[in-house]
């Protein structure tokens, strides 16, 4: 199986057939394989920008890319970066909408309803 063979796609200086973790994510392979249902050979099975051993660590499905950023918090300041997105926005546009708010009724807030939005756009 070439995927097995002497090649090093993870660069760790392990050849595939000697490599608990093929494609470095922090995984084993075997787990990749019977635990997570994911991908052995691609860092990020779902695609979604978050490696699936960041996924797992996370709490976020490595097979959904649409959870990848969910519940991050890039700057730290205790807002999740959807809320900030929502803040930042509604600042610029001069709008009293509370980034908690759900003005479109879907049962996610709007912070959320805007981070999809940019996960959409830029992982597309």
């Amino acid at each position: 199986d070439a995927q097995e063979g002497t090649g090093d796609p993870d660069g760790d200086g392990i050849p595939n057939y000697r490599d608990p973790d093929n494609d470095g994510d922090g995984l084993s392979d075997a787990d990749e394989v019977t635990v997570h249902n994911t991908n052995p050979y691609l860092a990020d099975t779902d695609g979604g920008g978050v490696s699936d051993g960041g996924e797992v660590t996370r709490g976020t499905d490595p097979n959904d890319p649409e959870d990848d950023f969910e519940g991050v918090d890039v700057n730290g300041d205790g807002e999740l970066n959807a809320i900030d997105v929502q803040l930042t926005i509604n600042g610029a546009l001069g709008l009293p909408i509370a980034g908690d708010a759900d003005i479109n009724d879907d049962g996610a807030v709007n912070a959320v309803d805007v981070q999809l939005i940019i996960n959409a756009v830029l992982l597309a």
